[in-house]
């Protein structure tokens, strides 16, 4: 039985210019094709396609990483096959989901294309920092939807996002000048958009229109900021199906782990707002 089909909508996968080894920083190939084959066994075991839900379930266990990307010297696509926190889960289960055959360069090729605006790595500020950006640029390029607006009792909202040139000394990285104020562009353009989200108490009634594999972005009341963080819907039970299952990188238990109730999660994380859903792209 053939368990890993490529039914994702990936028009801009092979669109992107070929890039230097020398802005790589990753596994051996060895270790790549290992974590591939693994992953492919899994899928087989399990009986599952590649999906956002399967690609985290698989990670479930693996350390939590902090800081991974925040590394001196220059930018480069640096990335983990042995731990993750919340982004770089993110980013490696989708690149999973779009992958067709194992070939390493390709799924590089594709964090590059979630991970930096214009594709290559060229300085810090080239990266994209916050939650919400990250998702409109992987809405842009066809790899996922925002479904958020289709939800009962979805709302608008807009919030000034300054979160990383207010707290400066966070970022070491914002000591030059010159980044600095391009960070603050990019916050400028990002408080203007509008966008929709979920507040908390309109979850419960919504849980029945959540699907296995949605990337579920947790935001923040926290001044300046928008996403706390990231959780992604593995399972739906229950009568009513609105017993919904979750994975996320915890930071409070240093892995990857799995929630029997993503309502009750939420409910407990600090500061909460709402959520945007996302889902992946199918054809």
């Amino acid at each position: 039985m053939f368990f890993f089909r490529l039914v994702f909508w990936v028009p801009l996968l092979f669109a992107s210019p070929a890039f230097a080894e020398d802005t790589v920083d990753g596994p051996t190939e060895k270790d790549f094709k290992t974590y591939w084959q693994q992953w492919q066994d899994y899928l087989r075991k399990e009986g599952k396609q590649a999906g956002i839900d399967s690609a985290v379930m698989f990670q479930l266990g693996k350390p939590y990483l902090v800081g991974s990307l925040e590394c001196e010297g220059d930018e480069l696509l640096r990335y983990h096959i042995d731990g993750f926190d919340c982004f770089t889960l993110t980013e490696a289960a989708l690149a999973m989901c779009l992958l067709e055959e194992g070939s390493q360069k390709d799924y590089e090729r594709i964090l590059m294309q979630t991970r930096y605006r214009d594709h290559q790595p060229d300085g810090y500020a080239s990266r994209i920092h916050y939650a919400t950006e990250w998702s409109d640029h992987c809405v842009a390029l066809g790899f996922l939807e925002d479904v958020t607006g289709q939800l009962e009792n979805a709302r608008v909202w807009e919030k000034e996002i300054n979160f990383m040139t207010t707290h400066a000394d966070f970022y070491p990285k914002l000591k030059d000048r010159e980044t600095y104020e391009q960070i603050q562009r990019i916050e400028k353009k990002l408080s203007k958009r509008k966008r929709y989200y979920l507040p908390l108490s309109e979850v419960e009634k919504n849980l029945k229109n959540f699907l296995p594999g949605d990337i579920v972005l947790i935001l923040t009341r926290k001044k300046g900021l928008d996403a706390g963080h990231f959780c992604y819907v593995t399972d739906v039970k229950g009568k009513e199906q609105t017993q919904l299952e979750a994975v996320h990188a915890s930071s409070t238990h240093k892995k990857i782990l799995k929630v029997d109730s993503m309502l009750r999660y939420l409910s407990h994380y600090p500061k909460i707002m709402g959520v945007m859903v996302l889902r992946i792209k199918k054809k």
